[in-house]
């Protein structure tokens, strides 16, 4: 399996999501949809290899431990992706969620003004919560870009996990 292949094509498309599942071809979501892509059914080998030469020493680790790590992966001209490698069924698999790499405005988020005004405090402790996809992260930076142009200011972000 060529990873960063399958990865090339699901970007082509405009792929949010992309999992890799053994015994079954990669998927990736497009507009909410998930799609099967045009790429051979993969094996239990390909899946457990692809997620060993992505993972740290000390990821590897925990993930033979806890049987789950979470860690982000960059590849070049394509962009970075938060990654979820995980033992299903006996096999290992793994989601992939594509971050952008572009921080819109705040202003084209399309969020209630109090959003905006959050920005304007002097300090103060700001919560961001949410589902699974619903723009948490992308609601982050635009708060935090938007800080950054107004202030020097020392911002901390507790995030899990971290993009």
């Amino acid at each position: 399996m060529q990873l960063n292949d399958i990865l090339k094509t699901a970007f082509e498309h405009g792929a949010s999501d992309i999992h890799l599942i053994a015994d079954h071809p990669p998927m990736m979501r497009v507009n909410t949809i998930m799609t099967p892509m045009d790429y051979p059914i993969l094996s239990p080998q390909s899946t457990a290899s692809a997620v060993e030469e992505m993972l740290t020493e000390h990821q590897m680790a925990r993930f033979k431990v806890d049987l789950d790590v979470d860690f982000s992966y960059e590849v070049d001209g394509l962009g970075r992706y938060r990654v979820n490698a995980h033992r299903q069924r006996g096999s290992v698999g793994m989601a992939l969620r594509a971050i952008k790499t572009q921080v819109p405005p705040l202003e084209a988020l399309s969020l209630p003004e109090v959003i905006s005004r959050l920005t304007y405090l002097p300090r103060g402790l700001v919560l961001v919560t949410g589902d699974t996809g619903s723009g948490k992260s992308t609601t982050l930076a635009a708060m935090i870009q938007a800080m950054n142009m107004r202030y020097r200011k020392h911002i901390i972000t507790l995030e899990d996990p971290v993009e």
